[in-house]
């Protein structure tokens, strides 16, 4: 299973987890699997000598750490939503990760600002490790759809997994 925007086999079945809707025909999906928010931070060691920035626009004067997709490798760009306005920033920072773990250490260590789950650095947020910016900017998304045919038996352990994703959510 992969976690970018595309589909992948494994064994006899096509499995994708994506953020957006997808899927199509023959395929059932399990919906909001994790509702989630996306999250800028950066440790109070990088805002020493930076400002915070206000709007997206201000990323242009910040390091943020791209995220390479591990099935396309092309950089995510950073998405935000204000209501009905939407921008996406590509940033150009001196740190390209494709981990999670990476991504972490690089941001709490005060490299560069993170874009990033919510639910992955409440707890720096929350223990004053990390600084979020740009809340206002960062809306709700309704979480992972599961997508994988619906017209086949499926084993006992992709049953117990689909359930367990089911149970999670």
């Amino acid at each position: 299973m992969q976690r970018d925007n595309k589909q992948c086999p494994i064994g006899d079945e096509s499995v994708g987890l994506t953020s957006g809707k997808a899927g199509g025909c023959g395929q059932e999906a399990e919906d909001g699997l994790r509702n989630d928010h996306v999250a800028v931070v950066g440790s109070p060691s990088y805002f020493a000598n930076r400002s915070i920035p206000m709007t997206p626009r201000d990323l242009k004067d910040h390091r943020g750490i791209s995220y390479r997709q591990t099935t396309g490798g092309g950089l995510y760009a950073w998405e935000f939503q204000r209501g009905e306005q939407e921008l996406e920033v590509a940033m150009n920072g001196p740190i390209v990760i494709n981990d999670g773990e990476m991504l972490e250490a690089a941001v709490l260590d005060g490299l560069a600002l993170a874009y990033t789950f919510e639910s992955q650095v409440e707890q720096y947020i929350a223990n004053g490790r990390l600084i979020r910016v740009l809340e206002d900017w960062c809306e709700p998304f309704p979480g992972y759809h599961l997508y994988y045919p619906s017209r086949r038996q499926h084993t006992p352990a992709f049953a117990l997994l689909v359930d367990a994703l089911r149970h999670k959510a």
